[in-house]
């Protein structure tokens, strides 16, 4: 029965992401790392921490980006590695190969996403899951780089070590002491093994006034998701002329399932929708669409939410 019902499970997953697939019509972009580097800390073993940086200003600009991919070419971990990552986005642009190990590892981060499972764990290509809120905190503000630090969250190290940097050809994560350490190849690699940035968007129809933060509907986070999601939003061209402004959520076929008014006029303003209907009913898995309306301004995308 148990094989049944994980059968019945994949099978809903697969046509949820095909139709989810068609409806978004999704490219893809493919980018390489342009700097990356370990930093080794210590205090309990030694742990390997990897920096990656990637060139994202040939992305094109002003696209709904749906998801963002970390993939890198694992070719071998020292037996115990558990699959577990932190990720975080690095809040710097002027950081490379050659900068100072302590100015590196005190940068600023933040967007922290966590996978708990899975990564790294056969030879070849290991991805990430979903990076798309590390990716955008670069992307929205068309910044030219966008730069990720990985750690095992199972590594109690906290000072750096008297050394760090890559080993030839080799890029480490983990603490060989706790659960585990992955080697993977670093951009000097060959081109198949380097670790690039796999992004999916489409066409979002933002203008320019969006991307000036006048007026935006951001893609919900997480997407796809299971119990909730956040949808993001701006209202601050005019504070009076969108006093009635609301965010709807409808179906495929039109029927509207949940409506939010009274949407506070703040940049970076939220919504949180739980999967329920107006009555407070559970709503089946599927691809949903949210429209933002105010004034005469109105801007709709569309979600996956997985049952």
């Amino acid at each position: 029965m148990k094989r049944i019902n994980v059968f019945k499970k994949v099978m809903v997953f697969g046509i949820i992401i095909g139709l989810y697939a068609v409806v978004s019509n999704a490219e893809v972009v493919i980018v390489p790392a342009c700097e990356d580097i370990h930093i080794a800390t210590a205090g309990g073993g030694i742990g390997f921490n990897p920096f990656l940086k990637f060139n994202i200003s040939e992305v094109p600009a002003d696209k709904q980006i749906d998801s963002v991919f970390l993939r890198v070419f694992v070719f071998g971990d020292s037996g115990a590695w558990d699959g577990d990552v932190n990720f975080w986005n690095v809040n710097n642009q002027d950081w490379a190969e050659d900068t100072s190990y302590g100015s590196l590892w005190n940068y600023p981060i933040s967007d922290s996403t966590f996978q708990d499972t899975g990564f790294g764990m056969e030879i070849g290509d290991a991805f990430s899951v979903n990076l798309k809120s590390i990716f955008l905190k670069d992307y929205d503000v068309e910044h030219t780089y966008c730069s990720i630090k990985m750690r095992d969250p199972d590594d109690p190290t906290i000072g750096l070590a008297p050394f760090s940097g890559n080993l030839v050809d080799t890029l480490l994560l983990g603490n060989p002491l706790f659960a585990g350490l992955l080697y993977f190849y670093p951009r000097t690699a060959r081109k198949t093994g380097a670790p690039y940035l796999k992004i999916h968007y489409t066409d979002a129809g933002i203008n320019s006034e969006d991307r000036k933060g006048k007026l935006s509907l951001l893609q919900n986070s997480p997407n796809p998701f299971t119990r909730r999601t956040v949808i993001r939003y701006s209202l601050t061209e005019n504070q009076d002329k969108y006093t009635n402004a609301k965010l709807t959520i409808t179906d495929l076929s039109g029927r509207l399932v949940q409506e939010f008014t009274n949407l506070t006029n703040e940049q970076s303003a939220q919504v949180i929708w739980d999967t329920c209907d107006q009555l407070g009913n559970p709503v089946p898995g599927g691809i949903y669409f949210y429209t933002l309306t105010a004034g005469n301004y109105t801007k709709t995308k569309k979600t996956c939410l997985m049952r």
